[in-house]
């Protein structure tokens, strides 16, 4: 099993703006308020489940920085100001569907991690396996039902680095295009 130690935080609630994030990649760079030379490394793992989809271009975040393997990285998130965003120019009406296969994504099927339906239902289960390499593993509820993905990130969202065999967790899922999905989890 690899477990790395957590990079070591040098500065604390430090205030930041987002220079520029991709939603679809999950990651992008953030500038301290104080600092306009050195940027930070923001990846999707560390943002709040709520505030997610609130970050783009300008957003103000409070937040602690790392010093990770490549420099600078966001470690932990306490607050997003969305009020501060750029505003997003207008791309105008879709041109309608591409031809896929050239990095435009639309070769490919569905993906675990787009889901759909109502708000995550809580449930009980046991971790039938997690793949740290991959990055993901599977839970397997306690009512019987279908078995629950369950992604790295999450489990960064929950302070968590791995989750092991056997071991009791208690989620929130949803119903993802391929089956229920955590969308938080903690052990028991």
């Amino acid at each position: 099993m690899n477990r790395r130690l957590p990079p070591a935080i040098v500065q604390e609630r430090v205030t930041v703006q987002v220079k520029w994030f991709n939603p679809t990649k999950g990651f992008g760079f953030v500038v301290p308020e104080d600092d306009d030379n050195s940027d930070a490394f923001l990846h999707a793992s560390v943002l709040p489940l709520e505030d997610a989809a609130m970050i783009a271009e300008g957003v103000t975040l409070v937040c602690d920085l790392a010093q990770g393997q490549k420099g600078l990285m966001v470690s932990t998130v306490y607050s997003v100001d969305a009020s501060t965003a750029a505003p997003q120019p207008s791309r105008g009406p879709s041109p309608g569907p591409r031809p896929g296969g050239f990095g435009g994504g639309m070769d490919r099927g569905p993906r675990h991690h787009q889901s759909s339906g109502p708000p995550g239902e809580p449930g009980e289960g046991t971790v039938k396996f997690f793949n740290d390499a991959k990055g993901f593993g599977f839970v397997t509820p306690d009512n019987g039902g279908q078995d629950v993905f369950v992604s790295a990130r999450i489990l960064g969202r929950a302070g968590l680095q791995t989750l092991e065999t056997a071991q009791r967790v208690r989620y929130v899922a949803r119903q993802g295009d391929k089956g229920p999905m955590a969308e938080k989890i903690e052990p028991l």
